[in-house]
């Protein structure tokens, strides 16, 4: 008991730190310091739960694209301008200063992918390529296939025209 009371009195000494303070603090400042790295990667983790996907705005427009041409009749595909027919109206896909934009009978102004530097529509033989280039030099490619299908189960009419050229289903 007596050695309890001594190790007291120099614990609660007023004077300063003793040497069994200064470890206790050493020890709780370390604790306290050991789940910083596991804080800031919980956080890392957050912020990327949070921000949108890097190619969410490319997917998208790929996406409409396809469901576009899904009820097209039949497609025009240029070097930097892809032209469609949909229920009788011509829409076209073109660049338009750092975006692309879409056009129903070449009025209107809808955006549907920005920050773009160059794009091409290259046809081939099973529909066509969308190559875009962004301003950060990021490239993107997606390929649009045009199937045949009977035109009793698709929205797709009888012919598809290409470039000029129309395949018989």
């Amino acid at each position: 008991m007596k050695i309890f009371k001594n190790v007291w009195k120099q614990v609660s000494n007023q004077d300063g730190f003793t040497l069994v303070e200064s470890i206790l603090t050493m020890m709780t400042a370390a604790m306290i310091l050991s789940f910083y790295p596991l804080i800031i990667q919980a956080f890392k983790q957050m912020d990327r739960a949070f921000a949108p996907e890097e190619n969410y705005e490319w997917n998208l427009f790929v996406i409409e694209m396809r469901q576009e041409i899904m009820y097209s009749t039949d497609y025009i595909a240029g070097k930097s301008q892809l032209k469609l027919t949909v229920k009788g109206a011509e829409v076209s896909y073109e660049q338009y200063a750092n975006s692309i934009r879409r056009r129903v009978e070449n009025t209107g102004h809808e955006v549907v992918l920005q920050k773009v530097d160059t794009v091409s529509f290259l046809p081939d033989s099973a529909g066509f390529n969308v190559l875009v280039t962004f301003q950060d030099g990021r490239e993107r490619e997606a390929h649009i296939a045009i199937c045949a299908f009977e035109p009793s189960s698709s929205p797709i009419g009888k012919t598809i025209e290409k470039a000029g050229s129309s395949i018989e289903k």
